[in-house]
């Protein structure tokens, strides 16, 4: 079972001075494929709908029955299946009162699962650059409790090139984890290092005989949504609207037609 450590503030706070000295160079985006599944996992909490108690954390290796699949440009975050469908469908009465509530096809989930789901680049010591990551969430088909709380990029240090065997997190930026996300990361290239780029999905441990009826959230990686597009189908109140850009040119105008007038009458 792999472990990361966050605790890397020293570095992150002399990569922050570095990066305000440097102007680093765009990088193409590689194929962002799904590549791991780190899970947070925690008691339910009393109304079955949250975490309570946290209990452990592992790398989940099974993509499929993990709930992350698709191709480099459309992703599917789904429930966890394969924690119920190795216990729950036995007899073994610890992992069942562990993993299950009832059991078979007509039980369900007993753990609350965070599932950080992530398209993993490995980068070497180079030049750098900066790093970005654009994806379209559409959670209008996922039920309750069933969330996706946020997307992020991050970047790890590589423990197996550096010969360490750790995983710090010396980098980080959040979004939404509905609608667009837009966000970019500095890579100064001193050390080997690993940019993540994904969600975090949370809920029960599903069984697969009724997982269905949970749905999914669809994410088009590589371009935020259309105007309208993605989401949960909510409109945002607090929005500014924005004027196009033909808007803006006849407002212009009218502008200086109004401003022409008033000149026109403080020559009279």
């Amino acid at each position: 079972m792999e472990r990361f450590s966050r605790n890397a503030l020293t570095r992150a706070v002399i990569g922050a001075v570095a990066v305000s000295t440097l102007t680093l160079a765009a990088v193409p985006a590689t194929a962002q494929v799904p590549t791991s599944i780190f899970n947070n996992v925690s008691n339910l909490n009393a109304a079955g709908d949250g975490a309570g108690n946290y209990v452990y954390s592992e790398v989940y290796t099974d993509l499929g029955r993990g709930g992350f699949s698709g191709s480099a440009g459309s992703w599917t975050l789904s429930p966890n299946t394969g924690y119920y469908e190795d216990v729950c469908f036995g007899a073994d009465p610890d992992g069942l009162a562990f993993w299950c509530q009832g059991s078979g096809d007509t039980g369900s989930g007993n753990k609350w699962i965070q599932a950080i789901m992530t398209s993993d680049e490995a980068v070497p010591i180079g030049p750098g650059g900066t790093y970005t990551f654009t994806a379209c969430s559409d959670t209008s088909g996922l039920s309750a409790p069933y969330v996706v709380t946020e997307s992020f990029i991050k970047v790890l240090t590589d423990g197996a090139a550096n010969g360490d065997n750790i995983y710090n997190v010396i980098g980080e930026v959040y979004g939404a984890g509905s609608g667009s996300t837009d966000l970019s990361i500095e890579v100064l290239g001193d050390i080997n290092v690993i940019v993540q780029k994904g969600f975090t999905f949370e809920g029960p441990n599903a069984n697969p005989a009724t997982a269905g009826d949970a749905g999914a959230a669809s994410v088009s990686v590589g371009a935020t949504c259309p105007s309208g597009g993605g989401g949960s189908g909510a409109s945002d109140p607090t929005a500014v609207p924005v004027l196009p850009i033909w808007g803006m040119v006849l407002l212009t105008g009218i502008m200086g037609l109004f401003g022409a007038r008033a000149a026109g009458r403080k020559r009279k």
